[in-house]
């Protein structure tokens, strides 16, 4: 059951938040937290959530000379830039099938944990804390053999000088999480949080307030606050559950594998799950 599922995990509290807060609140508390989305709260109720990906969409869609001024909005007041999402939820009770069958019906984005009959959330569950526990030595899945290279996906590598308002448009047109550089044959990622806390640090908020189109034509390598992690590298026909312990304290736990392909939370949990090998 979920219930015990989680159990062997750390699941983050949720962030909630009134549609008349401010807009760039959401990409500060994003920031802090260890979360993937902000929950959006209406007279006592969790009517939605918005995902870092939204912020970086609304970064790259509005012009930047109105960027903070949109910034500064209340949310409910951005809701055509900024839709409140419907997020997915699942119960102690259920069973663990129905958390990776909620992430596939969404596409992106955690799931809510919630107690019994109760309407306000224990916690939310990303795939980077799902792979933690079960890369943990607390479970024991069989993957039937499946490789690591059967799952993973081609890797696309940026420029370290590309601007960053052009990176924002590349993980929106692509679906994408993650920038990816090469540096003396080396491999470091920057996923979208990452990019929304370099924005919403104390630098970049100012940044923002000074010369939103100046931060944007920024070149990525000088990008302000952007933390970038080294990603193992790794042969492809090693198995995903070996795959599973190397990613979890990996570089935003993803591997490169064979040079040319990667491996994300996305490719290591809900691959083997749509191909019928995760049982759990």
């Amino acid at each position: 059951m979920v219930s015990e599922f989680v159990e062997r995990g750390s699941i983050p509290s949720p962030i909630v938040i009134s549609p008349d807060q401010r807009t760039i609140l959401i990409g500060v508390m994003l920031s802090l937290k260890d979360v993937e989305s902000v929950l959006i709260e209406k007279e006592g109720k969790i009517v939605g959530a918005i995902y870092g990906y939204q912020i970086v969409s609304l970064i790259n869609e509005i012009s930047r000379d109105c960027l903070y001024e949109y910034l500064w909005r209340p949310v409910e007041q951005v809701r055509e830039q900024i839709p409140v999402e419907e997020i997915p939820t699942v119960r102690l009770s259920y069973e663990v099938q129905e958390i990776f069958r909620q992430i596939v019906a969404k596409r992106f984005g955690d799931v809510l944990i919630l107690h019994e009959e109760a309407r306000w959330p224990i916690g939310s569950l990303s795939l980077t804390q799902i792979l933690k526990i079960l890369s943990s030595e607390s479970i024991k899945v069989e993957l039937n053999g499946l490789n690591l290279k059967s799952v993973s996906t081609p890797l696309r590598i940026i420029e370290e000088r590309t601007p960053i308002g052009e990176i924002l448009r590349f993980m929106v047109k692509n679906r994408v999480r993650r920038a990816v550089i090469n540096r003396e044959d080396k491999f470091f990622g920057c996923t979208e949080r990452e990019l929304v806390c370099a924005m919403f640090s104390m630098d970049g908020i100012q940044s923002l307030m000074d010369d939103p189109k100046r931060l944007l034509n920024t070149p990525l390598e000088k990008f302000p606050s952007a933390r970038w992690f080294e990603i193992p590298q790794v042969e492809g026909n090693i198995g995903v559950e070996e795959a599973w312990r190397l990613a979890r304290h990996g570089g935003n736990s993803s591997l490169v594998v064979d040079q040319e392909f990667i491996a994300t939370p996305w490719d290591l949990i809900i691959k083997p799950y749509l191909q019928g090998n995760l049982p759990i």
